[in-house]
């Protein structure tokens, strides 16, 4: 169905490195991706915890208690290697956006259940918006043109953004995308980038 899992992607670490490097960050709040293994019993764990509520539901109150300040302890950590922390939650995130500028991230990746244009008023004044064409529906099974008005469109709200822009996917490309498409993707990209 439809399960949205919030992740956040930091170098593949071993598991004990891991833990040691979040401290005591509620496991079932923040997701750290691993090995093949952990991501999927992490996967099924986001699935059966009550947190999973947080992670779909988009609502202030539970991401205010249960993800953000985790958010912020796990930025501010990594913070003391890089400046360069980006953000990615999946889902319907518009209306946890103000609070999303508090993490400390530099940078926050949607996908595309998330408008550029109000991530951008939202957020682009603090940090670099990146997104958020849809993966599924239109990098694999969209046509080359679809791609390309997609990317376009993209472009078109998220390019002015204060902070910056940086187009991508609204998460990963599966891998029977047709070539045809990520080619016309990064053509598109090219091409709208140094207008």
């Amino acid at each position: 169905k439809d399960l949205n899992v919030y992740l956040l992607r930091l170098p593949v670490l071993r598991r004990e490195d891991r833990i040691t490097l979040i401290g005591n960050i509620d496991p079932v709040t923040v997701f750290l991706q691993g090995s093949e293994e952990d991501m999927r019993h992490s996967v099924q764990e986001a699935y059966d915890a009550p947190a999973g509520f947080i992670l779909r539901s988009g609502c202030q109150v539970p991401y205010q208690t249960f993800a953000l300040p985790y958010e912020q302890e796990l930025i501010r950590h990594i913070n003391h290697y890089t400046s360069d922390v980006s953000l990615h939650i999946c889902g319907y995130i518009t209306k946890v956006l103000p609070l999303i500028g508090q993490t400390g991230a530099s940078a926050l990746s949607v996908d595309q259940n998330v408008d550029l244009e109000i991530a951008k008023q939202e957020l682009g004044d603090q940090m670099v918006i990146m997104g958020n064409v849809d993966p599924m529906a239109v990098l694999c099974q969209g046509s080359p043109d679809l791609v390309a008005e997609k990317v376009k469109a993209c472009y078109a709200k998220g390019k002015d953004s204060p902070k910056g822009f940086i187009l991508r996917s609204g998460c990963g490309v599966p891998y029977n995308t047709p070539i045809e498409n990520i080619k016309t993707y990064l053509q598109v990209a090219r091409e709208e980038g140094a207008k």
